[in-house]
């Protein structure tokens, strides 16, 4: 993102608002220890959007430079 000229707060906040998720499963009778979430955002996550297409540009852009 620092490479597309994204501003060096925002990608802090970013990285801040994926950091120290965590969750246990539940299903049927049993319930998980709680663990902390290592990737992904929160479902529903508008920002699920946005960084999306941020990752397909740089996926497209490093296409590009590995043309013959």
């Amino acid at each position: 993102m620092r490479s597309m000229g994204i501003p060096e707060k925002v990608v802090t906040w970013i990285q801040r608002k994926m950091e120290g998720h965590k969750t246990r499963l539940t299903f049927d009778d049993f319930t998980s220890a709680l663990f902390e979430i290592i990737s992904g955002l929160d479902q529903g996550c508008t920002l699920s959007v946005l960084l999306y297409k941020i990752y397909n540009q740089l996926l497209l852009v490093h296409a590009e430079h590995c043309r013959i």
